[in-house]
Order: C-alpha cells, then sequence, then structure tokens
C-alpha cells in the first residue's frame, strides 16, 4: 500500500521516473489491485506512450468489476 500512495503522490508532483517505480512495485506486489494500473495508465499518458496508457486503463476496468480488487490485501510483505 505505502508503495501505491508514494507513486501516487510522486506522479501528482510530477516526479515520473520515482512515480514508475514505485507503481510498478505496487503492481508486483499485488497484481489484482485495480488503482495501481490506473495510475500506470496515467503515468504512461504523461510519458506520451499512448498504446500502454490504453493497455493499463483496459486492464485497470477489467479488474475493478470484481470488487475484491478495488482493496488493498493487509499481508506481511
Amino acid at each position: 500500500m505505502a508503495n501505491y500512495h508514494l507513486g501516487r503522490l510522486l506522479l501528482t508532483l510530477g516526479d515520473n521516473a520515482e512515480a514508475e517505480k514505485f507503481l510498478l512495485t505496487a503492481a508486483d506486489l499485488d497484481p489484482k489491485f485495480a488503482r495501481t494500473y490506473y495510475l500506470l495508465g496515467n503515468l504512461r499518458k504523461k510519458q506520451n506512450r499512448r498504446e500502454e496508457a490504453e493497455r493499463y486503463w483496459a486492464l485497470f476496468k477489467d479488474l475493478d468489476k470484481v470488487p475484491e480488487n478495488r482493496v488493498f490485501p493487509l499481508t506481511d510483505r
């Protein structure tokens, strides 16, 4: 969860390189958490990588259909 929130904050501040690192880590730790992919789509859009952005947004939409994917599970990782 910390990686997601830190990535979101860095993306908001415009530090795309650092945001990418934390968001990709968040996606690796919980590949079913939908909101991470929404932010990764926004990041790719800012990087002018539109096709990748569209893929991340599509993944977000698909995962977000399942309510369990809308919350980040508590783990010891």
